[in-house]
């Protein structure tokens, strides 16, 4: 057994700058006039125009917090299994 490495937070990237922005709009605006110029001239759309990508969120692992911190690995290893009995009434021994 060990710790559960799923508990994660979410980190937002940085927020874009201005120039970031406009150079994004500019190359999407280049690239749609060229879409329509290879439309009206039957050839394929251009690939060589780069639109950046907007940088999405990332995930971590999350700190210990206060359970966590309670018990060790050493504690997570022992095998601390037990045998049950469920009775028809549901008592639990």
């Amino acid at each position: 057994m060990e710790r559960n490495p799923q508990k994660t937070i979410k980190v937002m990237p940085p927020a874009p700058t201005p120039e970031e922005i406009a150079y994004k709009l500019e190359q999407q605006k280049k690239f749609a006039e060229a879409a329509q110029r290879a439309l009206k001239t039957n050839k394929p759309a251009p690939t060589d125009i780069e639109i950046p990508k907007t940088p999405q969120p990332t995930w971590e692992t999350a700190p210990f917090n206060y359970l966590d911190t309670l018990f060790d690995d050493n504690d997570l290893k022992r095998s601390l299994a037990r045998t049950t009995l469920t009775f028809k009434n549901g008592l639990i021994v």
